[in-house]
C-alpha cells in the first residue's frame, strides 16, 4: 500500500459526520494549528494495521507540523508513533459516577448505581465508564438483576456487542473465544493466582485448541500468540509485567471467576449424573479450595435458574459441601434459586435443629443468617429480641452481612412491637450491617417510627454507610425534635441533599445562639468549625469567659481540637485575661499550643526561645494587670534585651502565686517554680542577648 499524507484525512471526510467537508478544509486548518485528530483504540489494531497507521501519522506530522494528534491506547500497547505528554485516565470517582448515572437515567440511574456500589465486586467495575454505561443502558427499572452472575454476563457481552470486535473474534479465533477464556480462567484459578505466565498461557491455549480439534470443531488452529493478541486487544485480557508481556490476566478477578464458573457447572452436572471420579474432583479440588468459592457461587446462580437438571445438580452440590464447609454451603443456598432450597430444605433444617443450642450465638446461627432463609426465624427472633445486648449484637454481627430475610415475612410488624430501645438498636444494626435489602428495610421502619430517638439512631447509621438517598428519606418526614437533635450533633457537612443540609445549618445556628451551657456550646462550635464555619472568635470569647469550666479535662480536649482549626484565636484566648490564664490554674497544653504558634501576644511576638515562654508571658500579663508592674519591660525587650534574665527571676518568684497547682506542670517543662531559671536549658547569655 502506498502511504500518502492524504490517506487519513480522506477517511475522515468520508464519514457521515463530516459530510460536505473537503480535504482542503482540513489541510487549511492543520496548517494554521486549528486541527486536532483524536485516534482511539490504538491497542485494537493488529501488527499490520499499526505499521500502516504509523506511516500515515508520521507523513502527516512531516507535512503539517502544527497538526495536533492524540492517540488513546491501553497501557499494555504503548508503541504509539507520537511523542509528547502522556495522560493516564483514572477510574471514575463516586461523584462522577453519580453525575453520569443521573444524566443517563435520572433517579433510576442513581438507584441502580447505589445497588451496584453495595454489591461486592461490582462496585469496582462500575468505576470503569464502559461497564457503568452498559449497566445503565441495558437494565430496566431501578434495581440490579436478580443475580450477580447476570450483571457479569452483561458486562462480558458488552465486549462482543460491537460489530467490528465480533468480526475480529470470528476471523481469528473462529468464535471459540469463550472456550479459550474459560480454559485460561481455570488455569489461573487452579494456580490460585490472577496472572498466568506467558509460557503457561501458550500451553493452555494449545491444549484448548487440541481439544477443540479432537472434537472436530476446529480444523486449523492459529498460533497461541495470535489468539492472545486478539483477546488482549478486543476482549477481557490484559498483559501484565509492563510492556514485556511476561504474563496475561483478566481485566478484573470477577471476570476470571465468572469464566471459571462454567468449568464448575460442568462438574456439578456430572456429579448429578452419577460420575464417581467427578465427585472426587469436585470435592477435593474445587469445594475444598478458597480460590474457587466465587466461581462456585456463579455456577449456583446460573445452573439453578437454567433447568431442572441444573437445580438438581446444585442441590446435590450443596449437600456435599455441608460436610466440608457448612457456612459456604449456606452462602450457596442464598445465591441459588428457591427450587434448590425446596429440594434440600427438610435435610438442612433437620441438621440445623440438632446443631443449634437454643439461645446461644453459635455457628449454627451464622449458618442460618448466611442462608437468609425465613424458615429459621423461630430460632433467630428469641436472640434478636433478647434484653442481653451482647447476645443481640453478637447475632446481628455474626456475619459480614446480616440478611433480614432470615427474620421472616412479618419482620416489619415484629420489629414495630419491640420496645423503643430494642427497636432503635435492631434497626440501626440492620442499617449498618446489611446489603441493599437491609438499607431499604431500615429506611421504611424509620419513616414509620414515631420515636425521635429511633429515627436519629437510624439516620446516623445510614449516614455512616453513605446511604445518602435513604438518609434524606428519613429526614423528609422527621419531627422538629429530630432536626434539633441532629443540629446539636452536626452532620450538616456530611449530608448531600441540599434541602436537608440547608435546614440543618439553620437549626444549628439557632442552637448555638440559644445554648447557655458552655460545654455543650463549645461542642457545637467545634463541630461547626470542623465543618468549615468561621467560629474562632466565638470559641475564643467562650473560653475567655470567667464562667468557663477551666479544670474540666474534656474542655481542654475540646480546646485542643479547636486549636487545629483556629490556632490564632485559641492561642490568644488561652494567654489573655480570661479563664485559662487566670490564677485558678488553666495552664496546660493550650499554653504550649500558643507558644508554638508564634502569634501576637500582648503586643509582642511570641518567638520560641526553647522554654515555655507563653506561660511566663501569661505571668507577665497578670503582673501588669494585678500590680500595675511595668518594670519587667515589653515582650520584645523580654526576648531580645537584657530584661530577659531579670524577668525570668521575677517570674520565678511569683510563679506559685499565679500558677498554683499548675506549678508542677511548669516544672516538668523545665521551669522551676521557685528558682527563676530552668533545668535542662541554660538561659541565653546576657551579653549575647543585649548585643
Amino acid at each position: 500500500m502506498v502511504v500518502t499524507p492524504d490517506s487519513l484525512l480522506q477517511s475522515i471526510v468520508r464519514r457521515q459526520a463530516f459530510a460536505g467537508e473537503r480535504e482542503e478544509h482540513l489541510k487549511s486548518l492543520a496548517q494554521s494549528s486549528r486541527l486536532a485528530i483524536v485516534l482511539d483504540g490504538w491497542n485494537e489494531l493488529d501488527a499490520v494495521s499499526r505499521k500502516r497507521a504509523t506511516g500515515q501519522i508520521k507523513s502527516l506530522q512531516r507535512e503539517f507540523p502544527e497538526l495536533g494528534i492524540v492517540v488513546s491506547t491501553r497501557r499494555q500497547v504503548l508503541d504509539v508513533p507520537i511523542s509528547g505528554p502522556i495522560v493516564e485516565i483514572d477510574r471514575l470517582a463516586e461523584g462522577q459516577q453519580l453525575e453520569i448515572a443521573h444524566a443517563l437515567r435520572g433517579s433510576e440511574g442513581v438507584s441502580i448505581l447505589e445497588h451496584a456500589w453495595r454489591t461486592p465486586g461490582i462496585r469496582e467495575l462500575v468505576a470503569i465508564p464502559l461497564y457503568l454505561t452498559a449497566l445503565l443502558a441495558h437494565i430496566p427499572g431501578e434495581t440490579l438483576p436478580t443475580t450477580k452472575e447476570e450483571v457479569l454476563r452483561l458486562f462480558v457481552s458488552e465486549h462482543e456487542r460491537t460489530a467490528d470486535k465480533a468480526e475480529v473474534l470470528r476471523a481469528v479465533i473462529f468464535g471459540f473465544h469463550s472456550e479459550i477464556l474459560t480454559g485460561l480462567a481455570v488455569e489461573a484459578t487452579r494456580a490460585g493466582n490472577t496472572t498466568i505466565a506467558k509460557r503457561q498461557t501458550c500451553v493452555a491455549v494449545r491444549e484448548i485448541e487440541n481439544r477443540l480439534s479432537d472434537d472436530g470443531q476446529m480444523t486449523s488452529a492459529p498460533q497461541p500468540t495470535a489468539i492472545l493478541d486478539v483477546l488482549v486487544s478486543h476482549h477481557l485480557l490484559v498483559r501484565s509485567g509492563s510492556e514485556t508481556g511476561e504474563g496475561v490476566s483478566f481485566q478484573h478477578q470477577q471476570f476470571q471467576e465468572w469464566y471459571a464458573s462454567f468449568e464448575v457447572e460442568q462438574l456439578m452436572r456430572a456429579l448429578a449424573a452419577g460420575a464417581v471420579e467427578t465427585k472426587r474432583k469436585l470435592k477435593a479440588d474445587v469445594l475444598n479450595s478458597h480460590a474457587w468459592e466465587e466461581a462456585v457461587l456463579f455456577a449456583c446462580e446460573r445452573a439453578s435458574r437454567a433447568d431442572d437438571r441444573g437445580v438438581q445438580a446444585v442441590a446435590e452440590t450443596v449437600l456435599e459441601t455441608m460436610a466440608i464447609d457448612p457456612i459456604f454451603a449456606a452462602e450457596m443456598i442464598y445465591r441459588s434459586s428457591t427450587g434448590v432450597w425446596n429440594r434440600i430444605k427438610q435435610k438442612i433444617t433437620s441438621i440445623v435443629e440438632r446443631w443449634h443450642v437454643s439461645g446461644k450465638v453459635d455457628r449454627a446461627v451464622q449458618f442460618m443468617i448466611t442462608s437468609g432463609r425465613c424458615e429459621f426465624a423461630l430460632q433467630i427472633w428469641p436472640i434478636i429480641s433478647n434484653a442481653d445486648s451482647q447476645a443481640r449484637m453478637g447475632t446481628l454481627r455474626a456475619r459480614r452481612y446480616f440478611r433480614p430475610s432470615v427474620l421472616g415475612d412479618d419482620v416489619e410488624m415484629r420489629i414495630a412491637e419491640l420496645s423503643e430501645d430494642l427497636r432503635g438498636h435492631v434497626i440501626s444494626e440492620i442499617a449498618s450491617g446489611s446489603g441493599m435489602d437491609g438499607l431499604e428495610l431500615a429506611t421504611r421502619l424509620a419513616v414509620r417510627d414515631t420515636s425521635p430517638r429511633v429515627r436519629v439512631s437510624v439516620f446516623e447509621a445510614l449516614l455512616f454507610r453513605r446511604a445518602d438517598r435513604f438518609a434524606a428519606t428519613v429526614l423528609r418526614t422527621a419531627s422538629d425534635e429530630v432536626w434539633a437533635t441532629l443540629a446539636r450533633k452536626g452532620y450538616s457537612a456530611e449530608i448531600l441533599d441540599p434541602d436537608s443540609r440547608a435546614r440543618l445549618v439553620r437549626e444549628r445556628r439557632q442552637y448555638m445562639e440559644m445554648e447557655l451551657d458552655p460545654m455543650r456550646k463549645l461542642d457545637a462550635l467545634v463541630d461547626a468549625g470542623r465543618d468549615g464555619a468561621q467560629v474562632g472568635s466565638q470559641i475564643s470569647a467562650l473560653i475567655e469567659d470567667v464562667g468557663f469550666p477551666v479544670k474540666d479535662q474534656y474542655a481542654k480536649w475540646k480546646i485542643d481540637e479547636a486549636h487545629k482549626f483556629f490556632p490564632k484565636e485559641i492561642a490568644c484566648a488561652t494567654v489573655g485575661p480570661g479563664a485559662f490564664a487566670s490564677a485558678r490554674g488553666g495552664f496546660g497544653r493550650q499554653e504550649e499550643r500558643a507558644r508554638t504558634d508564634r502569634h501576637v501576644i500582648d503586643g509582642g511576638k511570641a518567638h520560641s526561645v526553647g522554654c515555655t515562654y507563653v506561660v511566663h508571658a501569661s505571668i507577665q500579663t497578670r503582673l501588669r494587670r494585678d500590680r500595675g508592674w511595668s518594670g519587667c519591660g515589653s515582650d520584645e525587650e523580654l526576648l531580645t534585651g537584657f530584661w530577659f534574665p531579670r524577668f525570668w527571676l521575677r517570674c520565678g518568684m511569683h510563679a506559685e502565686r499565679y500558677l498554683g497547682p499548675e506549678a508542677e506542670f511548669i516544672k516538668g517543662d523545665n521551669v522551676q517554680s521557685s528558682g527563676g531559671f530552668f533545668g535542662d536549658e541554660d538561659p541565653p547569655d546576657r551579653e549575647t542577648n543585649s548585643g
